[in-house]
C-alpha cells in the first residue's frame, strides 16, 4: 500500500487554548492568576490552497490537551506571565488506515514575557475610556520530537529513494509507505509547535463604550531566532537524506483579532461575561536550509523537489475562525475563581486544518 503522509498537523495558531480574555486589562499589584486549561480538538478536513470555504480531505485527527499559565501583577500596570498552552498533549489519535498508530508529539512551546499597559486608569498615561498595552517574550522550544526513534532508517531510506525513480510517482514526488515500514507502534507523525527559540510581540487596545460594553483590538507577531526541526515525520525522513533534518525554518507569523465583550453582574459576586473574537492568523511558507520548502531541491533524490505540490506541508497557511466564549467569574469565593468556556470554529483559511476546538479555562487570583 502507498500512502502519501505529508500533510503537517498544523495546530500552533489553530488552537487558540490561551484566549487572553483580559484585553489590555492587567492584574493589580501582588496578585497572582493560576490558569489551567483543558482543551479537546477534533479536524477531519484542511482549507485547500486558495483562501476560501473550499476543502480537501485529510487524515482525521483527535487530540486531548492541558496547559496551565502564570500571571503576576508586578505592579498596578506590568504582569509577568509565564504560558504553557497548548501544553501537554495527553492524548491524541490520527487516523491513517494503518496497523500502528500515529499519534502527535506531546509538548508544546512555552511563552515567557510580560504585559505592560501604557495607556489606562493605572498607567502611566491615564484614561478611563481607553487601554493600551504592550506585550513581549520568548518562545521557548520545550522536548523535541525524537524522529529517528520512530522508525528504521535504512527501510525508510530505501522506500523514498526507490519511490523517487517509480514511474507512477508524479514529477517525482517520493510517496513513502507507511505499511510494513517497521514503525514503532504508536509513532509520531507530527509535531503541532514549531520547536524554535522565536520572539514575539503583541499590541493590545481597548475602547470602552460604558460599563457593560467594551471591544478589544489585538496584534501579534512572532520571529523564529534559530532553525528547527521538522514538522512532521516524512518531512523529516526525506531531509535526514541529505542531512538537513534540523534546518527547517517557519520564519515568522503573525496574528490580528478584534473581539467585542459585554459584561454585566449577575448578583453581588458573580460577573458575566460574553464576548465573540474574529481572529485571523497566517504563517509565511516553511524554509528548508534556506530555500522555500516547495522549491527545495535534494541533492539524493537526483535534484527532485519532493514537497513541491504539498501545500499543506509547505504553506503559506492562514485560518480566519471565530470562538464565541462564555465568562463566569465568582467574586465573592475564598479563591476568587473564574470559569471561561470556548468553542472555536474555523470559518475560512488557507492549507491549514479545518479544526475544531473546545477550551475551559479554570482561573484563581490569590493575592500576595
Amino acid at each position: 500500500m502507498r500512502r502519501i503522509v505529508l500533510a503537517l498537523v498544523l495546530i500552533t495558531f489553530a488552537v487558540p487554548a490561551f484566549a487572553d480574555i483580559s484585553g489590555a486589562k492587567v492584574l493589580p499589584q501582588g496578585i497572582l492568576r493560576t490558569t489551567i486549561v483543558p482543551v479537546y480538538a477534533f479536524r477531519n478536513d484542511t482549507f485547500d490552497s486558495d483562501f476560501g470555504f473550499s476543502t480537501d480531505s485529510a487524515a482525521d485527527l483527535k487530540f486531548f490537551n492541558t496547559g496551565i499559565a502564570l500571571e503576576y501583577g508586578i505592579n498596578d500596570w506590568i504582569t509577568g506571565a509565564a504560558q504553557w498552552a497548548p501544553g501537554w498533549t495527553i492524548w491524541s489519535d490520527i487516523d491513517l488506515d494503518l496497523d500502528e498508530d500515529a499519534e502527535l508529539h506531546r509538548f508544546f512551546d512555552l511563552f515567557a514575557g510580560a504585559k505592560i499597559q501604557v495607556m489606562g486608569p493605572n498607567a502611566p498615561v491615564r484614561h478611563t475610556g481607553m487601554r493600551f498595552a504592550v506585550g513581549a517574550g520568548f518562545k521557548i522550544p520545550l522536548g523535541y520530537p525524537d524522529w529517528d526513534g520512530q522508525y528504521d532508517s535504512d527501510t525508510f531510506e530505501a522506500l523514498i529513494t526507490g519511490a523517487a525513480g517509480d514511474p507512477a510517482v508524479t514529477a517525482g514526488q517520493p510517496v513513502p509507505s507507511l505499511a510494513g515500514s517497521d514503525l514503532d507502534d504508536p509513532f509520531i507523525l507530527s509535531s503541532p509547535d514549531t520547536n524554535q527559540l522565536g520572539v514575539g510581540l503583541r499590541l493590545y487596545y481597548d475602547y470602552i463604550f460604558n460599563q457593560n460594553w467594551w471591544i478589544n483590538f489585538y496584534a501579534e507577531g512572532g520571529v523564529s531566532l534559530l532553525d528547527g526541526r521538522a514538522p512532521g515525520l516524512i518531512p523529516h525522513a526525506i531531509a535526514e537524506l541529505d542531512g538537513v533534518e534540523d534546518k527547517f525554518d517557519r520564519r515568522w507569523d503573525v496574528e490580528f483579532e478584534i473581539e467585542p465583550h459585554f459584561e454585566t453582574m449577575l448578583g453581588e459576586t458573580l460577573e458575566l461575561g460574553l464576548s465573540l473574537p474574529v481572529k485571523l492568523d497566517y504563517l509565511p511558507e516553511i524554509r528548508l536550509d534556506g530555500d522555500k520548502l516547495s522549491e527545495w531541491e535534494s541533492d539524493t533524490l537526483g535534484g527532485a523537489k519532493p514537497f513541491e505540490d504539498a501545500k499543506t506541508t509547505t504553506g503559506p497557511f492562514s485560518t480566519l475562525s471565530v470562538g464565541p466564549t462564555v465568562r463566569l467569574f465568582a467574586r465573592g469565593w475564598t479563591v476568587p475563581t473564574e470559569f471561561i468556556a470556548k468553542y472555536t470554529a474555523p470559518v475560512a483559511g488557507r492549507n491549514s486544518s479545518v479544526q475544531h476546538v473546545f477550551s475551559l479555562q479554570i482561573r484563581n487570583y490569590l493575592s500576595f
